[in-house]
């Protein structure tokens, strides 16, 4: 990972070594087979996370990716309420939005914003759920909400129907800047960095990926094909079918200069 990370080689490098490194990771990532990549990298993080542990050599990937929700299940008939926390390297979102359903037309669009907002809105509880306090079944309702946002935030889409053995090839259109998610009831925001393209089907594809290289242009890269992309900073919005993973950056609030201590270090005397 070193060497991938190298700033001074135009040279494209040559994944072998990573990819034995990876063997490790289990049986189905040491074979030439077709994996998802967000299976994958779920898995490489997890890994990543225990080695640094084990290592005593801190946990940046904790620092970096790591996420907490709590999912607060209230029930309707008493004033009681469960809350579940758990911790995320990634967050999973279905394609569904308020005016077009994951099992209606592939062709309808969806956005990246409505399906964040599908997954933190309140619903009700299929069903009853089992109260601790009153030892009943009641009916009640169940919120996700962030109670921590990562410095990088990687959304993933729920494109694969399994029970269908189908993928769903909706447009998804998705902010470049200014990604805002609730933490905690305080709005926080995301700046885009990196897409994770899939083409393809549930069965076979091709992955590819858009980077945000440091001087703020957008490169497309397929295997050793490394191309500029003019377009896709032109829009605030893109759209896309193909867009598997978003990689967003969390925006922190620059420093306020302050006028007045400024002034009174030049003019020490006053």
């Amino acid at each position: 990972m070193k060497e991938m990370k190298k700033k001074d080689s135009d040279v494209p490098i040559n994944p072998e070594k990573f990819k034995k490194q990876i063997s490790v990771l289990g049986f189905r990532f040491s074979t030439s087979d077709q994996n998802d990549a967000h299976e994958f990298l779920v898995c490489l993080l997890g890994r990543l996370k225990k080695s640094l542990i084990a290592a005593k050599k801190g946990n940046v990937v904790e620092e970096e990716f790591l996420g907490k929700q709590e999912n607060v299940i209230e029930f309707d008939d008493c004033a009681h309420n469960i809350t579940n926390t758990q911790s995320f390297f990634t967050v999973s979102l279905p394609l569904v939005t308020n005016s077009c359903s994951r099992n209606s037309n592939p062709s309808c669009a969806v956005n990246l914003t409505d399906c964040l907002k599908h997954y933190t809105k309140k619903e009700k509880v299929e069903g009853k759920a089992f109260c601790l306090q009153c030892q009943e079944m009641r009916s009640a309702t169940i919120e996700t909400k962030f109670k921590s946002l990562p410095e990088t935030l990687i959304l993933h889409l729920k494109r694969y129907e399994l029970q269908m053995m189908t993928k769903l090839n909706n447009q998804v259109t998705f902010p470049v800047e200014n990604l805002n998610i609730k933490e905690n009831d305080v709005t926080v925001s995301y700046d885009l960095f990196g897409v994770c393209n899939h083409f393809g089907s549930l069965r076979f594809g091709h992955y590819t990926a858009d980077i945000k290289s440091e001087t703020g242009n957008w490169y497309s890269y397929s295997d050793s094909s490394v191309s500029r992309l003019y377009d896709f900073p032109s829009s605030s919005s893109p759209s896309s079918s193909a867009a598997y993973i978003f990689f967003y950056k969390r925006r922190r609030p620059s420093v306020m200069f302050n006028e007045e201590r400024s002034v009174h270090r030049r003019n020490p005397t006053q």
